[in-house]
């Protein structure tokens, strides 16, 4: 009996050993690893799945097993939770089901916007670029017209107009124009709206409808002198796109270059950080410090997300914070694998209807 215990005690350990082995290393990278090192092994410590394992490690040192045990029991009961939150509640009695993934919904939501303004951060060599190709893709089969500023050749797929600043500038003028315009369209007598002006008031934007504008920062750096306010006349259109049909989107690696306003858009896509930004990029803006963060732990922990042996690259992925998705839900945050666009893909991954827009599977 005393032989079969301790085979059955070194069958648990070796089962166990690489989840001991990981908490070891990350409690050896807290007392002597680099800052950004001992950041990112605390926060995948003291994450729900960290605690889980170091809580069940300290099992299984004082009884070879027990750790496994409570391992099957915390899965058990955030299967259980996970059920009950795939379920995303929109108003007061619509529920809508969230789709085979956690982003199913998210993913369909963003696929079918009129307009918006998004934002794509991350350090070099994250996917900024592929995951903005994929999301005007996705745009254009809408019939969306896709355009891009300062666009480099070896960049450009074939399928992306290329626009200078000016126009970009034109666009912003538009915009400034037609809200300069709106008291015109009021009639004192009647007290109300003229419903004739308004319509005239609209056909002006009728130009810079319908088209998806990409904005790479590092481009807006070949202007100069003239280059910060390029970019506080990007901020602001980002933030005035979702009311005119006009979708935005700006590539940066970090929201420094810009007004801090950029980040109130209606969605942020951050690709893998390096874990310096939270200290780095506006360390004194808590919500871009939080945006950081939140980034940064959840790649921490990118190896346990469902689709990641599908998806088996970080660049793939961005960790999204949206807060326009939803009426009462909220904003959205999460993890959300995008496909690389056809051109790298391959036509073989055309994707069914019942698929979320982003990913093929």
């Amino acid at each position: 009996m005393t032989l079969l215990r301790t085979l059955q005690n070194a069958n648990h350990l070796a089962r166990a050993l690489p989840r001991i082995v990981d908490v070891v290393r990350d409690g050896r990278t807290i007392v002597a690893g680099s800052s950004v090192e001992r950041e990112q092994a605390l926060q995948r410590l003291t994450s729900p799945e960290g605690v889980q394992s170091v809580f069940a490690t300290v099992l299984d040192v004082v009884d070879p097993g027990a750790g496994h045990t409570a391992e099957r029991l915390f899965q058990n009961a955030r299967s259980s939770s996970e059920e009950v939150a795939r379920r995303i509640v929109e108003g007061e009695f619509r529920e809508l089901d969230d789709g085979p993934h956690r982003f199913s919904s998210y993913a369909r939501w963003l696929a079918d916007q009129p307009s918006g303004g998004w934002v794509f951060l991350g350090p070099r060599k994250s996917g900024k670029t592929s995951k903005v190709r994929r999301l005007a893709q996705v745009l254009q089969t809408k019939g969306f017209r896709i355009r891009a500023v300062n666009v480099y050749g070896h960049d450009n797929p074939g399928w992306i107009e290329p626009v200078t600043m000016d126009e970009f500038f034109r666009i912003a003028d538009q915009m400034a124009e037609y809200m300069a315009l709106q008291p015109t369209t009021w009639d004192r007598e009647a007290g109300a709206i003229d419903p004739e002006k308004q319509r005239r008031l609209e056909r002006m934007l009728d130009p810079i409808r319908d088209q998806v504008l990409i904005v790479e920062e590092a481009s807006l750096s070949l202007m100069g002198s003239k280059a910060q306010g390029a970019r506080e006349v990007v901020a602001q259109v980002v933030n005035q796109a979702r009311h005119v049909n006009l979708h935005v989107i700006v590539i940066a690696q970090m929201t420094g270059a810009f007004p801090p306003s950029l980040v109130n858009c209606d969605g942020v896509f951050v690709g893998r950080p390096l874990g310096s930004e939270p200290e780095t990029d506006r360390p004194d803006n808590r919500a871009i410090r939080e945006l950081w963060r939140d980034a940064v732990k959840a790649f921490n922990n990118i190896r346990r997300e469902e689709l990641w042996p599908t998806y088996p690259d970080v660049r793939f992925w961005a960790h999204v914070h949206s807060p326009s998705f939803g009426k009462q839900a909220g904003p959205w945050k999460g993890l959300m694998p995008f496909e690389r666009d056809t051109d790298q893909i391959g036509a073989e991954h055309a994707r069914a209807a019942d698929t979320p827009p982003f990913v093929s599977e």
